[in-house]
């Protein structure tokens, strides 16, 4: 994610520069999430790896328990967010880690 695609959201070379060398937006209003949005993508947080939604989700489908997910993942990019490998493991497990959670 954070290596290839940011080349496909038609951003400027300084714009692509910074997405890469950073893997952070610097806000809601961000250009680069913006391209990414069109492109299809969503994000929890301000972090290239927090997607909660890629391009080949249904469009207007929604996710099963898609604001739990959003929510678990934005407290694990927010705890791991200068760590990528810890949060790259972490977000690998949320399908079996989010249903450990219904019981609590």
């Amino acid at each position: 994610m954070r290596e290839d695609e940011p080349h496909e959201w038609g951003l400027s070379a300084f714009e692509l520069k910074d997405i890469l060398e950073t893997g952070k937006f610097s806000g809601p209003s961000d250009r680069a999430r913006e391209a990414a949005k069109a492109a299809g993508w969503e994000f929890a947080t301000n972090s290239l790896l927090s997607f909660i939604r890629c391009p080949c989700c249904k469009s207007g489908r929604a996710l099963i328990d898609a604001e739990d997910r959003r929510q678990a993942v934005g407290v694990i990019a927010e705890l791991l967010e200068d760590d990528e490998d810890a949060m790259v493991s972490m977000l690998e497990d949320m399908p079996p880690m989010m249903a450990s959670l219904k019981g609590f």
